[in-house]
């Protein structure tokens, strides 16, 4: 859980690395199940009113920071909440579940995701060979996915205010609105799912069976 800072995870680890330029931060690993906090130290505050002679440094002491971490060999889940600050999650070999209020996404080779994003720009690449369910839910933000070749999904894919692009996918339904769209399509035998749900912004999609 971070209040604020980047997070940038990738995989093929052997162990839990996290480097922090400041602030606190806890990383627990028990069994298959990886969580991150990052949040706010107070021990390192100044008493009394000492914080204003220099209060730049004060307050890095208790900021979380950025994160970097190495995710290690034979997580099955990785969780994120994040309430401010890019995630950039690389070559994980897992189920990956990010709920971001304010920031950009970027997701690379997960064996399945759920995401719910408030605000901010969503990329997404993977091959979805599985049964899975999958989710992109955005609030405002932009949403690309491209999956490789191999996937597997049917896709159901809505967006408010905006438009959606596809590419590789057989469209079985399409509802264009003035203002709007949706569509239900399949990608390969459409063995798992894929469901993404854009409020305002655009939603790009490619696929190759």
């Amino acid at each position: 859980q971070s209040r604020a800072g980047n997070i940038e995870v990738r995989g093929g680890a052997e162990r839990v690395e996290v480097e922090a330029s400041f602030g606190t931060f806890e990383a627990v690993l028990e069994g298959e199940v990886l969580t991150l906090r990052n949040g706010f130290d107070l021990s390192s505050f100044p008493k009394g009113l000492d914080w204003l002679n220099d209060p730049i440094k004060a307050l890095k002491g208790i900021m979380p920071s950025n994160l970097e971490i190495s995710l290690p060999d034979g997580i099955e889940v990785l969780e994120i909440q994040s309430v401010a600050g890019n995630l950039e999650i690389s070559d994980v070999s897992a189920r990956v579940i990010v709920d971001l209020k304010a920031g950009n996404i970027e997701l690379n080779s997960p064996t399945s995701f759920q995401i719910h994003s408030t605000a901010g720009n969503v990329e997404v690449y993977a091959c979805l060979s599985g049964s899975e369910k999958n989710s992109i839910h955005s609030t405002a933000g932009n949403v690309e996915v491209s999956l490789e070749y191999g996937s597997s999904v049917q896709l159901s894919a809505s967006v408010q205010a905006g438009n959606i692009e596809l590419d590789g996918f057989k469209v079985s339904k399409r509802n264009k609105r003035v203002v709007g769209e949706s569509v239900e399509a399949t990608l390969g035998a459409g063995k798992g799912s894929l469901e993404i749900r854009v409020q305002a912004g655009n939603l790009e999609l490619s696929g190759e069976e």
